[in-house]
Formats: structure tokens, C-alpha cells, sequence
């Protein structure tokens, strides 16, 4: 993967998404050292995506978009609980960021599907039906995991706007699964990132402003 600027776009929804659910369920921002913990993630994603490449094998994918996705939101989260977060708490966030994880991994995995594979090369037929599996799986599972947050509180019923999302994500995916040998077409899980953003980050918003 050569787009230097991948990391940087990848690390934003989630950044957003922690402070958005800290507003949530904390009502106050720790302003500055919020401030300066997301400015000290964006300049190590910066080094990171210009002297590294993104991983390609997919465990590392997974590990990858576990620390993009949910370690660094739930580090922020951390930051503005007063360490006040149970293990309960952790699983909550999980599931809250659960859309983000996903996202991210689906980004990876469909430049992994395009580098590994080829209509030539029936070797790796299976392995391949198993990614677009998981690639599309993955956006079904993200709404039950907001709607387990929302069931216990941690995140507003406005989030679950995130079901309008979903035909547009999953007319992508339909695309996605038709040409998964065509580089242009990773194109598409990077729109699903996006709306599956916007959608969760305008539920959450409105939640905010709703509570208020």
C-alpha cells in the first residue's frame, strides 16, 4: 500500500468518536490534556505512515485496527473517566467503537484481498471467500455492537442513525464482492469508512445535544 496519508485518514474517525463519547457520558472534556494526546497520536501516525508500510497479513491487520480503532480511543476515554472506568466500562467502549475497528479492518483487508489475489490464481479461491465473508459480515456485526451499547446507556439511541448507513455500505460491498481484483475498488471500503463515520458521528451529536 503506498497512500502515505492512509493512516492519518484511518486514525480520525475513531479520535472523534472518543471525544464525541467522552462529551456522552462524562459531560466534560479534559480540554488540554485531550488536546495534547491526540496531537502526540497524529505526529506518531505521521512518522508511522512514512517510515512504515500497513500491514498486509491479516492478523496484523486485526492487531492494527484493534490499536487504531479501539486501544487509542479507550486511552482517551481513559484520560477524561478520572480513572473512573470499570472492566464493564471496557467492553462498552468496544462495542461502541466497534464500527470504527471494523472500518479500519475492512480498508486493510481489501488491499489485502486485491495484493493476494488474482481471477488467475485458484489456489487461494477459498481464502478469498473467506475475506469477503468477513468483509461483509463485519458491517451487520458493527450494528449489533452500537445497539449493545446504546441497550446499557453508553451511547445515545440517536446512534443507531448508523442503520442508514447500512444499504449504502452494503451496496458498495455488493460491488466490492462483483470485482475484488480490481485496485479501484478498495476505493469503496474507504467510502463505507466514511459513512459509517458520518452516520455514528451525527448520532452521537445529536444524542449530545438532545441530553443537553
Amino acid at each position: 500500500m503506498t497512500d502515505k496519508f492512509l493512516t492519518i485518514k484511518l486514525i480520525v474517525f475513531p479520535i472523534v468518536l472518543a471525544l464525541l463519547i467522552v462529551q456522552f457520558n462524562f459531560s466534560k472534556l479534559n480540554f488540554w490534556s485531550s488536546i495534547a494526546a491526540v496531537f502526540a497520536v497524529i505526529i506518531i501516525t505521521m512518522i508511522y505512515s512514512f517510515f512504515s508500510q500497513l500491514p498486509t497479513e491479516k492478523t496484523a491487520i486485526i492487531i492494527y485496527s484493534l490499536i487504531l480503532g479501539y486501544i487509542i480511543p479507550a486511552a482517551l476515554i481513559f484520560l477524561n473517566s478520572n480513572n473512573n472506568l470499570t472492566l464493564s466500562s471496557y467492553v462498552l467502549v468496544f462495542l461502541a467503537c466497534f464500527p470504527a475497528v471494523v472500518s479500519i479492518f475492512n480498508v486493510l483487508l481489501s488491499h489485502r484481498i486485491i495484493m493476494h489475489n488474482s481471477p488467475a490464481n485458484a489456489e487461494e479461491v477459498e481464502s478469498l471467500r473467506r475475506d469477503l465473508i468477513m468483509f461483509s459480515t463485519a458491517y451487520v456485526i458493527s450494528f449489533f455492537a452500537v445497539a449493545g451499547a446504546v441497550l446499557f446507556a453508553f451511547l445515545p439511541w440517536t446512534t443507531l442513525l448508523l442503520v442508514a448507513a447500512l444499504p449504502p455500505v452494503f451496496n458498495n460491498v455488493i460491488k466490492f464482492i462483483s470485482r475484488p481484483f480490481i485496485l479501484a475498488t478498495a476505493n469503496l471500503a474507504m467510502r463505507n469508512y466514511w459513512m459509517m463515520a458520518i452516520a455514528m458521528l451525527l448520532g452521537l451529536t445529536f444524542g449530545i445535544l438532545i441530553r443537553r
